[in-house]
């Protein structure tokens, strides 16, 4: 199984930047740590932020669908069955809702 694109659609309240060619991952902090209460929170009011800025995702959705349709085609000329398992399930709620539209859209 191979796991691609699960946060391109991700809505980032700031850009952040690195040390290479001026910008760096917006995902660079990883946790085994389950989520609490202040999470869930913050997750809240970023997506409130997001919506109320009308932020966009790390990858245009046009992009992210027209690549992973691309990857699903060439998949199956090769006689190999996808299995989409989308959208990746993100804290944010902007995120989800754009994801889950995206995912919908995916044949």
């Amino acid at each position: 199984m191979l796991q691609f694109a699960s946060s391109d659609l991700v809505v980032p309240i700031r850009r952040k930047h690195d040390h290479h060619h001026g910008q760096r991952p917006v995902h660079h902090e990883v946790t085994t740590r389950t989520a609490n209460t202040r999470d869930l929170w913050r997750w809240r009011l970023q997506g409130l932020i997001g919506d109320l800025r009308q932020l966009t995702p790390v990858t245009p959705v046009e992009t992210y669908l027209q690549t992973l349709q691309q990857i699903i085609s060439s998949l199956r000329e090769h006689n190999i069955t996808p299995v989409v398992i989308s959208p990746f399930v993100f804290g944010g709620w902007r995120s989800d809702r754009i994801a889950h539209r995206a995912a919908g859209q995916l044949r």
